[in-house]
């Protein structure tokens, strides 16, 4: 393997990088590139996949570097760090803690104390930072590790900061105390802390703190009226201006969940008299989540718009059903190289006729974007191919994203295309869900070595 091509599978979290370093003798000509890995965030989304702390680690451990990698990781620890690459650095000395380093258990500690002191006198939170989530994250490490001491000095720690600072920025500890409630069980947690909030202060100011907040969230949930088609039509009409529909997403996903069929019908009657393009393409986007009531003509014609968005959103609403002509959409746009828009429309309407087009058009560049990732999971999971097994190998191994690879493991899977050698490398793959589907793969297939 060269450097180029093991430097592609790491950053990506591909279990055959892991495998190079144990069967390659030569391993040591890679260490640089697992250095500089380990000191920069590689990735993806780490809201749905978590961080590459554990595959990295496994990377340190086949190439015996590990007390070497400690140091370094040590130092770049105690500096500023941005929030993900704070991350990554954690769950990879947590690795080393769970295999028995009581110097990385220090390090935690010792960045903890760093943040504990950082947020009493700290003013902003730059985003790039996020150091009050960054504190929260190490006391729940500190409480995983801890157990209920840990967890008791946590509170009381959160109530120095809360009483020091005298403002609401670092005053709310919610993910902590949930995370109390499950490793110890709700009534326990809550019984300590009502009980100890009329004794300690650090205590009684964590625990009102946290009620302040949640009533006000229970009041605002409660005063919340429905939202009818004219409020959602005059709340974008306001966001027009300022191009920034943030708040419009939101409000679109209630309106989808809560409409009746008969709002749903009245929402696509005015989409049709509506025109501004803004508007049109925001209230389209609720039949991402819904289908459209109406004829799908009218989308049809939508399909082919020159606004771009709107196009997009009509292409959206359209992938939710199937029907010969989206079918027929669906190689139009791929043969026209919209990739994107093409498969979307195959995900209810492919058929084994597809395949060869399919393989064409996302197998001609090495770049296997997000979107992709997911249009071909959803494809090859709903529907079966015996010959869909290079398209998804191609998507496999080049996607950025180690949860839809997980989920096109398993598409290979249900489609017989998932070879031996392929759950091999997933047993070392970055994602947790992928290694637990190749185990229990290779088990019941009867092929533990």
């Amino acid at each position: 393997m060269t450097d180029k091509e093991f430097l592609h599978q790491l950053r990506r979290g591909i279990g055959r990088a892991i495998i190079e370093l144990k069967q390659n003798d030569n391993r040591e000509k890679y260490k640089e590139i697992v250095y500089r890995c380990c000191l920069k965030d590689i990735g993806y989304d780490t809201q749905i996949e978590g961080t590459k702390g554990y595959y990295l680690y496994t990377a340190i451990s086949a190439l015996g570097c590990g007390d070497e990698f400690l140091e370094v990781i040590t130092k770049a620890y105690m500096e500023r760090l941005p929030h993900r690459l704070m991350q990554q650095l954690t769950d990879i000395l947590l690795s080393y803690v769970h295999d028995g380093s009581s110097k990385a258990e220090t390090v935690l500690r010792d960045k903890y104390d760093q943040l504990k002191e950082r947020l009493t006198r700290q003013k902003n939170f730059p985003y790039r930072y996020c150091e009050r989530e960054q504190f929260e994250e190490l006391m729940i490490v500190s409480m995983n590790l801890g157990k209920w001491r840990a967890f008791k000095q946590c509170i009381e720690d959160a109530g120095d900061i809360i009483q020091a600072r005298k403002d609401d920025k670092c005053s709310y500890y919610d993910w902590f105390l949930d995370s109390a409630a499950n490793q110890f069980g709700k009534s326990k947690a809550w019984n300590y802390l009502n009980k100890e909030s009329s004794v300690s202060q650090n205590v009684n100011a964590v625990v009102s703190e946290y009620q302040k907040v949640e009533q006000a969230r229970k009041n605002h949930q409660a005063n919340m009226s429905p939202i009818t088609l004219k409020i959602l039509i005059d709340e974008i009409q306001k966001q027009l201006l300022d191009q920034r529909p943030y708040g419009i997403i939101g409000l679109c996903m209630k309106f989808a969940r809560e409409a009746s069929k008969e709002e749903l019908i009245d929402l696509a009657k005015y989409i049709k008299t509506e025109n501004n393009d803004y508007v049109k393409t925001h209230l389209l986007r609720i039949f991402r989540r819904v289908d459209y009531p109406l004829d799908i003509e009218y989308l049809m014609n939508l399909a082919h718009s020159n606004n771009h968005e709107l196009r997009e959103a009509a292409i959206e609403a359209l992938g939710r059903f199937k029907d010969e002509q989206i079918h027929d959409l669906a190689m139009e746009l791929l043969e026209a190289g919209d990739t994107d828009s093409g498969l979307t429309l195959l995900k209810e309407t492919w058929e084994k006729s597809d395949d060869l087009l399919i393989r064409k058009v996302v197998t001609k560049s090495q770049r296997v974007p997000h979107y992709l990732q997911m249009d071909l999971r959803d494809i090859y999971s709903k529907h079966r191919s015996s010959a869909c097994g290079e398209v998804l190998m191609h998507a496999y191994r080049n996607g950025e994203c180690s949860f839809c690879r997980s989920e096109i493991v398993t598409a290979m899977g249900k489609n017989g295309v998932l070879t031996y050698e392929i759950l091999l490398e997933c047993q070392y793959d970055s994602y947790d869900e992928t290694r637990k589907y190749a185990n229990k793969s290779i088990k019941r297939r009867g092929l533990n070595q």
